[in-house]
């Protein structure tokens, strides 16, 4: 993915949660958006999960 790319999905996706970055920060997203979209890609290379929805657990249970 060419940086060109890179910085306008990263870009994309801010705008559209309607957040304003500094140049700063817009340049480090790009750095780390490659390696976190293979990351999010391989949850869905697990063959036992391809049609689940990814989600966290939290366990809301207070007895432990």
């Amino acid at each position: 993915m060419a940086d060109a790319d890179t910085e306008t999905i990263v870009r994309a996706l801010f705008s559209t949660a309607g957040m304003t970055l500094t140049d700063e920060q817009i340049a480090s997203f790009v750095r780390l958006y490659p390696t976190l979209r293979k990351q999010a890609d391989r949850l869905w290379a697990i063959p036992e999960v391809r049609y689940e929805q990814p989600a966290l657990l939290f366990d809301a249970r207070t007895d432990r």
